[in-house]
């Protein structure tokens, strides 16, 4: 690349930016915060619920197995997903206010059953509920012309990676699981595994060579894998060629370049 990448991002960009893939983004809704500090795709395949139908016993403390009626109640936004992974661009934008309403609705109930909730299930609306933001987030980023195809292109495939972390850990829930103990210790291990891996990295040096584009000091990449002594890179701003920039470097070279730490490479072991 000939000409070196423009620093300057407007409102739009950070916003876009802090929105989707600060740590904020594994979910910070109302009182169901997921604190890291504390702790390929689902196919919905069962009948939609878009109304609770489990009594709430007000007054008790007595805990509830809510597991599979939170998997259904959250059904519409794997449904909504589907969307985005189709890439049908109407149908997104045509049913974020239904999905949206809906989202309220399941909010707004299960903060009435949070007293009788154990703490996975917790966890499992936690995500469910940063999963729609995150959605909700990248549908701003797509309806938004400002953005050039090259940061759109980046930030939609850095929300699917999240996306991808959260499914992982739903699914878990969709298995003959008990979280109790060390499980539920390696579960909040998980959740807070999802923040570490989605940290921005800025470059230190001059710049940082990825797949033949030298990006500037001061941008921002974000690591999406780790193999042997390799990281696939995704660089996170606009371009030049307003194409996405994507491609693996040298571990050596992260860290001589970014504030990539040795010890990082774990958040990337299976």
């Amino acid at each position: 690349m000939k000409k070196p990448y423009l620093a300057k991002f407007s409102s739009l960009y950070l916003f876009a930016t802090l929105l989707l893939f600060s740590n904020a983004c594994i979910a910070q809704t109302g009182n169901y915060t997921l604190n890291p500090d504390d702790y390929e795709v689902y196919q919905p395949n069962t009948p939609s619920q878009t109304r609770p139908e489990a009594p709430v016993h007000s007054g008790t403390s007595v805990s509830r197995d809510y597991r599979e009626q939170i998997l259904q109640l959250f059904q519409f936004v794997d449904e909504f997903e589907l969307s985005f992974r189709e890439m049908k661009y109407l149908n997104i934008v045509g049913r974020l206010p239904e999905a949206k309403l809906k989202f309220q609705q399941v909010f707004n109930y299960l903060q009435k059953i949070k007293p009788t909730m154990e703490a996975d299930q917790k966890i499992l609306a936690s995500l469910y509920i940063a999963k729609f933001e995150l959605l909700e987030g990248l549908t701003k980023v797509m309806n938004n012309l400002k953005i050039d195809s090259g940061f759109r292109a980046a930030l939609i495939r850095s929300g699917f990676y999240v996306a991808a972390m959260y499914n992982q850990l739903i699914d878990e829930f969709r298995k003959p699981v008990s979280f109790k103990g060390a499980d539920l210790v390696k579960l909040k291990s998980q959740v807070n595994n999802i923040a570490r891996k989605t940290q921005k990295y800025e470059i230190t040096s001059k710049y940082l060579k990825i797949s033949g584009n030298k990006i500037p000091k001061g941008e921002k990449i974000m690591v999406l894998e780790v193999k042997g002594n390799k990281a696939l890179v995704l660089y996170m701003g606009p371009t030049m060629n307003n194409r996405q920039i994507e491609g693996w470097v040298s571990l050596s070279s992260l860290r001589k370049r970014t504030f990539w730490k040795k010890g990082n490479r774990d958040f990337y072991r299976p």
